[in-house]
C-alpha cells in the first residue's frame, strides 16, 4: 500500500483537472449519500475515486485518536476517506437544511447538506497531514563491512560490562512493553468479542446517549419548575436544552442504531416544531405573543424512554467501564 506522502503527490496530479469539481454530502433522515460533482464521469475521476477508496483503507492503519471517531464508522472505505475530509481537510462547508415530509405530508425529519470544494487538493492537502505516519524504512541487511563493525561493538561491549548491562536491560524493557501490548489487544478483544464492550458501543454512549439524557433530564427539571411566564427558564434552559439535544441526535445520527432511528426522527420533529413555535411566539411574535408558554403537543415520551432505556443496556454491559473521558 502506498505511503500518505505517495498519495499526496497522486492526489496532487489531479489537481488541475478536477480544480471545478466537488464532493457533495447529504445527511439525516433521508440517509447518508456522497457524490462527486462538478463534472462528467472521466479517467481522472475514477483515478480520484480509487485513490480515495486506498486512503480510507489506509485510515484504519494510523494511531487511535489522530482522526474523528465518527471517520472509522463510515459504511465502506471511499465513505471514509470523504468523512475525513468533511472533518479534518478545514474545507467542509455546510450547504442548505430541508425537510423531509411524508406522504400525508407531515415533517418526518430533517436533510442537511453540505460540500467540499477542488477534492484533489483538498486530499492532497490532508495526505499531508497524515504524512507524519508513515511507517519508517525498514533496516537493510549488513554488509560484510558492517558485521565488522558489529564485531567490534561486541568487543567494545565484552571490555565495558556496565554499558553490556545497560543494554541487556533495555532489551528486556522493550521486550516488556511488547508483552504487555499483547496484554493489552487480549484485554481489547475479551472486552469487545466476550464481554460486549466494544468501542462503538463506547462511543456511542458516551457521545450520544450519555449528553442527550443530561439535556433530557435538564429540559424536564426545568418544566417541573415552569408554573407561570417565565422568559428566562424559556430561553436559558429549555430552549438551549431543545437546541442542544436536536444537534446531538443530528450530528452524531451515524451512532443512533437502527431500533432508535425511527425515535431519533420523532425527537427531532418535536424539537424542530417546537423551536419553529418558540420563534414565532417570542421572535417574530405572530402568534400569541403574551401567551406565558411556548408549548406544542408533539414530544414523544415513549421515544424519550427508548433512549433512556438503550443508554441502561449499554451501562449495564460497561459496568465499573462506564465512564467518558
Amino acid at each position: 500500500m502506498p505511503t500518505w506522502s505517495e498519495l499526496q503527490a497522486q492526489f496532487d496530479e489531479l489537481r488541475e483537472t478536477l480544480r471545478f469539481y466537488r464532493i457533495d454530502y447529504q445527511w439525516g433522515a433521508a440517509g447518508i449519500y456522497y457524490r462527486l460533482a462538478g463534472g462528467n464521469v472521466s479517467p481522472s475521476t475514477q483515478r480520484f475515486e480509487a485513490l480515495a477508496e486506498i486512503a480510507g483503507a489506509k485510515l484504519s492503519d494510523i494511531p487511535r485518536g489522530v482522526t474523528d471517531p465518527a471517520v472509522l464508522l463510515a459504511q465502506n472505505s471511499r465513505a471514509r476517506w470523504y468523512e475525513a475530509l468533511r472533518y479534518h481537510s478545514g474545507l467542509f462547508e455546510m450547504g442548505f437544511i430541508g425537510q423531509q415530509q411524508n406522504d400525508g405530508g407531515a415533517p418526518s425529519g430533517s436533510i442537511y447538506t453540505g460540500s467540499v470544494a477542488q477534492p484533489a487538493a483538498a486530499s492532497a492537502l490532508l495526505a499531508l497531514r497524515l504524512s507524519t505516519h508513515d511507517a519508517q524504512t525498514p533496516l537493510q541487511t549488513p554488509s560484510a563491512e558492517g558485521a565488522t563493525r558489529y564485531d567490534k561493538l561486541i568487543r567494545r561491549l565484552r571490555n565495558n560490562p556496565i554499558v553490556a548491562i545497560g543494554l541487556v536491560a533495555f532489551a528486556v524493557l522493550l521486550g516488556t512493553a511488547a508483552l504487555m501490548g499483547a496484554f493489552d489487544h487480549l484485554w481489547e478483544f475479551t472486552e469487545s468479542r466476550v464481554l460486549g464492550r466494544s468501542k462503538e458501543l463506547r462511543i456511542e454512549y458516551c457521545e450520544l446517549l450519555r449528553p442527550l439524557v443530561v439535556e433530557l433530564d435538564r429540559t424536564k427539571a426545568a418544566f417541573d419548575r415552569w408554573d407561570q411566564k417565565n422568559l428566562s427558564l424559556e430561553s436559558e434552559t429549555i430552549r438551549d436544552g431543545n437546541l442542544r439535544a436536536r444537534a446531538l441526535l443530528r450530528d452524531k445520527g451515524h451512532l443512533v442504531p437502527d431500533s432508535l432511528r425511527e425515535d431519533q426522527r420523532k425527537l427531532i420533529t418535536h424539537y424542530d416544531q417546537w423551536l419553529e413555535e418558540y420563534d414565532k411566539v417570542r421572535v417574530r411574535k405572530e402568534s400569541n405573543p403574551d401567551s406565558p408558554f411556548v408549548f406544542v403537543y408533539s414530544f414523544p415520551q415513549q421515544s424519550e424512554h427508548n433512549f433512556r432505556e438503550r443508554m441502561a443496556q449499554i451501562e449495564k454491559k460497561l459496568g465499573d467501564e462506564a465512564r467518558c473521558r
